[in-house]
């Protein structure tokens, strides 16, 4: 979360580095972010999260072989049709 982030930006010293996000929606009705952030996941989105785990290892494993570019490209690519 942004606090998480932060840290690690004062550490380094600088907000020049990459990231790997995987995005979770926003908090349904009037619930604060961070609980939302912090909960666990529901049965529901067990398999949409298990599928952004393997698609975020393969991103990192891209970036690692063949650049961030390259890798961001194929990550965020619309699925095919």
């Amino acid at each position: 979360g942004q606090k998480g982030l932060q840290s690690i930006i004062n550490h380094l010293g600088t907000e020049d580095f990459a990231r790997l996000r995987i995005g979770i929606g926003r908090p349904p009705g009037q619930m604060p972010a961070p609980k939302y952030v912090l909960s666990r996941f529901n049965s529901d989105e067990q398999e949409s999260i298990e599928h952004a785990v393997v698609l975020a290892a393969d991103g990192v494993e891209c970036w690692l072989k063949e650049g961030i570019d390259i890798a961001m490209n194929r990550v965020n690519a619309p699925p095919p049709s």
